[in-house]
């Protein structure tokens, strides 16, 4: 285990890069979903507040015919006009929220601002999304899956294999040597080379050699001590991530069933 340590270390960091490449992979991917659905959201909202204002144009309109036919109040006109300047401002606000949404849709895809300003519209509909799976389901995909808790897993096996090198280090060294060659003695370097080659002169030793450190192997006891802490420091580093991964996903489940039936109770109310 000590000999092939620096081997396995190095699987490990491997594996671990390639969890935080499927970190990023999703993050970038999650995102970039994301500020679609926002582009949608931002020019639905704006196209309802551009209807809005043209409602809201035409009821000021009537409002000031009916003022000069005297069938009509001077309030009804500045009303009309105070709803009119609301639904305004709202538009206006909308109109910078799909400004925004806009610039980080372009953002992921590349696109520069030209001259022409040219804008994006997002042309998929959100889809009616199926009820969720179970807890269960979702509670084996998500530990199988979530790249933050492999990671973790890994770091957990990387510090197991630094605690039994630690172990390893605080023990008696023992190693096994052996040497063998040929002697070549002669009055000139010469004479000692041609010796060597004539390999009459063999010399071989073998032998044992047992290393023990002064003052009782101080410095790997207390190393061994601080890698047990690190590992237990990892064990626990995981269980948090379970810990985290187990209360986020049942609070998403709720979340999700609880937005469903508002979405159900919102088609109501737009509907009457």
């Amino acid at each position: 285990d000590y000999t092939f340590a620096g081997i396995r270390l190095a699987a490990l960091e491997s594996d671990i890069s390639f969890q935080e490449y499927r970190r990023q992979l999703m993050l970038t991917l999650s995102q970039a979903e994301s500020a679609y659905w926002n582009l949608y959201y931002a020019q639905e909202q704006l196209r309802f507040f551009q209807e809005s204002v043209s409602v809201a144009q035409s009821v000021l309109d009537d409002s000031q015919e009916k003022l000069k036919a005297g069938q009509g109040a001077d309030l009804d006109v500045l009303e009309a006009q105070s709803g009119l300047a609301v639904r305004k401002t709202k538009q206006n606000e909308a109109l910078q929220s799909y400004y925004d949404a806009m610039s980080q849709v372009r953002a992921f895809t590349g696109a520069m601002p030209t001259e022409q300003r040219r804008d994006l519209r997002a042309m998929d509909i959100p889809a009616t999304t199926n009820e969720p799976a179970s807890y269960g389901e979702n509670f084996r995909d998500a530990f199988n899956l979530n790249p933050d808790y492999l990671i973790q897993r890994k770091k957990v096996a990387e510090e197991n294999l630094r605690l039994g090198v630690a172990r390893n280090q605080v023990l008696p060294e023992l190693d096994l040597k052996a040497a063998y060659g040929f002697n070549g003695l002669g009055r000139t370097p010469g004479d000692s080379l041609d010796l060597v080659e004539s390999q009459d002169f063999p010399s071989w030793t073998v032998g044992a050699e047992l290393t023990l450190p002064l003052g009782g192997n101080i410095k790997g006891r207390n190393q061994l001590a601080a890698q047990k802490l690190t590992y237990r420091a990892a064990v626990a580093d995981l269980d948090g991530i379970q810990a985290e991964i187990a209360n986020s996903l049942d609070a998403t489940l709720r979340k999700v069933r609880s937005w469903r039936d508002s979405i159900q109770s919102y088609e109501t109310v737009v509907r009457f």
